[in-house]
């Protein structure tokens, strides 16, 4: 039988603190992202090309998951079960 190692990194609460916040939103960045999701991700993506063929039939949709999901603080998996 093989075993994988796990090598946990030991690391204190404030280094925790400072990594995880470096990836998270402050301040306005949530509206900011928001914003370029429903005004500026459009220009970003190929002309012609599927991405942006699924990306406009769903923005509204993916819009309205985003925005509950930032402006709520529901978690991933409540709101992966959530049904109309």
């Amino acid at each position: 039988m093989l075993k994988i190692e796990v090598n946990k990194v030991k690391e204190t609460l404030g280094a925790s603190a400072s990594r995880i916040s470096a990836k998270i939103f402050h301040n306005d960045e949530d509206a900011r992202f928001l914003e370029f999701v429903m005004h500026n991700y459009e220009k970003e993506l190929p002309e012609r090309s599927m991405k942006l063929i699924y990306f406009k039939r769903d923005q509204e949709r993916d819009f309205a998951i985003l925005s509950l999901f930032l402006g709520s603080g529901i978690r991933v998996n409540e709101l992966s079960k959530l049904r109309l």
